[in-house]
């Protein structure tokens, strides 16, 4: 039977594209399973998530008031939650509407008695104990884009001992400026190599590189797969584009940008998952050490082990399990 389903997140440039990112993933799992589901969106998103949500044929509104929501949300058979801008009132109230109430959840911050579902698709999830009805922990329940599965299938039966391409994406927030820097000192240590920076920062091309390298400058794009599906190694944030890459098996190193970043990636890295980098802020305090982590990222030894434990843990059909455990199958 179809559904609907309100699915609450936001995508603009204060809460970043993460949150809406595995939504839209998870949606898209949805409709392939039932095509005909109502599938709405609630939430501030900005024009580029605006516009995916359309192209897969879902809707998107606006948050009303708080009263005008909870009424919106009595038409639909689901609730979907994923925002860290909500207080313990506002699940409350969900949790006692005759609606089935999906949360993602990232540090268990919040009493979830009653919910029926929370997804902690962390790696180190696997270890937390919800009070919820039922829970779905650890990557097993990855929720990743279609367009990688492809990627990962190609990538378990290669490895390229050089790197030919190397893409830097640290998130849509770039405080810190930190991909600039961190594409001036790849430029140092690789040579005949590709560097691309996805940014949405308008930057300056180098004057010159001394290794051969061509350095290009990206827009960001919910279109991850069209930088990914080249690329030998990514130097990510942290955050969900370090999850797509292993989920892709390819090599990554995460450079931190906040400390909840810095609480995933820890245990990711200690997985053999990702290279820890450290923090953004730290680039300019230790320059040399940076640069030195960054060859021995780069180095095939260490990419290889990343790679394979990426095939090892990583599970391609992670988004359909997903679907099937939200839909109760």
């Amino acid at each position: 039977m179809d559904s609907k389903f309100l699915i609450r997140c936001d995508a603009d440039t204060e809460n970043g594209f993460g949150h809406f990112s595995r939504c839209l993933n998870l949606a898209r799992g949805i409709k392939n399973k039932q095509p005909e589901s109502k599938i709405v969106f609630l939430g501030n998103f900005d024009k580029i998530p605006a516009d995916f949500i359309k192209k897969y044929q879902m809707e998107c509104e606006g948050r009303p008031s708080m009263a005008k929501e909870f009424e919106f949300a009595q038409n639909f058979d689901y609730f979907i939650l994923d925002s860290y801008s909500i207080t313990q009132e506002y699940i409350d109230k969900y949790r006692h509407m005759p609606i089935k109430f999906v949360k993602f959840d990232d540090f268990s911050g919040f009493q979830l008695d009653d919910v029926d579902l929370v997804i902690n698709m962390c790696f180190r999830s696997t270890d937390h104990i919800y009070s919820s009805q039922k829970s779905c922990l650890g990557v097993r329940y990855f929720p990743a884009r279609e367009e990688l599965r492809e990627i990962r299938l190609k990538n378990i039966n290669q490895f390229k001992e050089h790197i030919e391409h190397i893409v830097i994406f640290l998130g849509a927030a770039d405080k810190n400026d930190a991909g600039a820097q961190v594409t001036k000192m790849l430029d140092k240590i690789l040579r005949n190599t590709r560097i691309s920076l996805i940014s949405n920062k308008t930057m300056g091309h180098l004057a010159s590189s001394v290794n051969g390298n061509r350095v290009q400058y990206l827009p960001i794009s919910f279109d991850i797969e069209k930088y990914l599906k080249d690329a030998d190694a990514v130097i990510t944030g942290g955050g969900v584009t370090m999850y797509d890459c292993a989920y892709s098996c390819i090599a990554n190193a995460a450079l931190n940008q906040n400390k909840h970043q810095e609480e995933d990636t820890l245990p990711f890295s200690k997985a053999g998952l990702t290279y820890y980098l450290g923090m953004a802020q730290s680039l300019e305090d230790n320059e040399d050490m940076v640069i030195q982590n960054f060859r021995k990222f780069c180095s095939p030894q260490v990419r290889k082990s990343i790679v394979q434990c990426a095939r090892e843990k990583f599970f391609i059909n992670s988004t359909q399990n997903l679907v099937d455990a939200v839909l109760g199958n």
